[in-house]
């Protein structure tokens, strides 16, 4: 996961939607992910979804927004991190832009789907994002704390396209189990 892209992809929803907080992040991250995944073939954050009682939430950037001083992030990370969002300390635990996102972080599909997730989800009251994910089948075909799968993701797809973006996901696991070998 590439942590300056996920700052600046939440600094970027956070200066365009008022009062961003982390269960809308959870909930518009889904979306982004899910998006960008049948219109490309690659998912954005490269998180992995959980389903809890209010949606799907990604499992290590939420941990991020819990608790941005994790001492396990490098220094310069942090350093990235605290110089470009903030987050509140109330309840809802806001996300609040401090500096214009630096874009060159992300591709132009990514911008493109994030300004698409942004208009079409970015207004929406927090109730009308969750009923939304409880109408999605991955939420409604996974358990309670488990993850989803990337098959019941993108389940309502015609198959043709199914299966081709399930090989795309394959293949790029494969390379990166190579990559890992090789390098680390």
């Amino acid at each position: 996961m590439n942590i300056k892209k996920i700052v600046t992809i939440l600094n970027y929803l956070s200066t365009k939607i008022p009062y961003l907080t982390k269960l809308k992040v959870a909930k518009l991250l889904y979306f982004l992910d899910k998006e960008h995944f049948i219109r490309y073939g690659r998912f954005v954050t490269n998180d992995y979804y959980v389903k809890l009682k209010y949606g799907p939430v990604p499992t290590r950037i939420l941990n991020i927004i819990n608790n941005p001083n994790i001492s396990l992030m490098h220094k310069s990370i942090l350093n990235f991190l605290s110089s470009n969002i903030s987050f509140g300390n109330e309840p809802n635990r806001t996300v609040k832009s401090r500096k214009s996102p630096d874009l060159d972080e992300l591709s132009k599909s990514e911008i493109e789907v994030l300004d698409y997730i942004i208009e079409k989800y970015g207004r929406k009251h927090i109730g009308e994002l969750i009923n939304f994910c409880h109408k999605e089948f991955a939420w409604k075909n996974t358990q309670e704390n488990e993850f989803f799968s990337v098959e019941d993701i993108i389940h309502n797809l015609k198959e043709d396209r199914k299966q081709e973006l399930l090989k795309v996901y394959e293949d790029y696991k494969t390379e990166n189990k190579e990559l890992r070998i090789i390098y680390f």
